[in-house]
């Protein structure tokens, strides 16, 4: 599914990325298996924009990795936040986002054109959990709290706020307000487990585009219809 989604991706990006503009993306298992379907273009003064901070174990876990590859393959240059994905405490946090070149990639992103996304469920076979990136014994926590989703590492709730945990204010990635500002949001998810989360990032970003497929797609309307949306 992840790769059928991923293919998907890599046919709407090539329509809708064309010379000159910024696409700022995020990283997870789905947009990783669109990497290889991406043909190799020349977006002559595009720029990629990593949304999410680094892992220091550079697998393809590492949600830099989805942007400095995608950056190859368009033949342009990519910016990244070159701080860890979680740190220690918000203060650190807050003293990062102060360094100047994070500032100039949190300022770019802003400006992109496009942003890619994907979202993960608060369970223990997301990825974000599965790979370490966040602790498992968090998962309970953070339900207790309401989260059913987590978008660029940050976790919302079925309406698609942050919820009040203090992991949250740990996050180097930028700040899912400044992402939902972003003109044209893509949004790649797919699979019954994701349902929840699906809609919660919807109500998150006001996404242009769900890339998923027919049978996530059906039972979004359902739950939606089922909701009142």
């Amino acid at each position: 599914l992840e790769r059928s989604i991923g293919h998907a991706v890599a046919r709407y990006l090539e329509e809708q990325m064309q010379p000159g503009m910024t696409l700022a993306i995020g990283g997870g298992a789905t947009l990783h298996s669109s990497l290889s379907f991406m043909a190799q273009r020349d977006l002559s003064g595009s720029t990629v924009i990593g949304l999410v901070g680094s892992l220091p174990h550079s697998q393809w876990i590492n949600p830099s990795i989805v942007a400095t590859k995608v950056a190859e393959r368009l033949k342009v240059d990519s910016y990244q936040i070159s701080a860890p994905v979680v740190v220690d405490d918000p203060e650190l946090r807050e003293r990062l986002w102060e360094q100047p070149s994070l500032r100039d990639v949190r300022e770019r992103a802003a400006q992109a054109d496009i942003a890619l996304l994907t979202v993960g469920a608060v369970s223990p076979d997301a990825t974000i959990f599965r790979h370490g990136i966040v602790p498992k014994k968090l998962i309970d926590p953070l339900r207790d709290k309401g989260a059913v989703a987590n978008i660029l590492c940050y976790f919302v709730n079925a309406a698609g706020q942050l919820v009040d945990h203090e992991v949250n204010q740990r996050i180097m990635a930028i700040d899912l307000d400044v992402v939902a500002r972003i003109p044209h949001v893509i949004l790649a998810a797919g699979g019954e487990q994701k349902v929840t989360a699906i809609l919660a990032a919807l109500r998150t970003v006001s996404a242009a585009a769900l890339v998923t497929d027919a049978a996530t797609a059906r039972m979004l309307l359902e739950k939606a219809d089922e909701e009142g949306l």
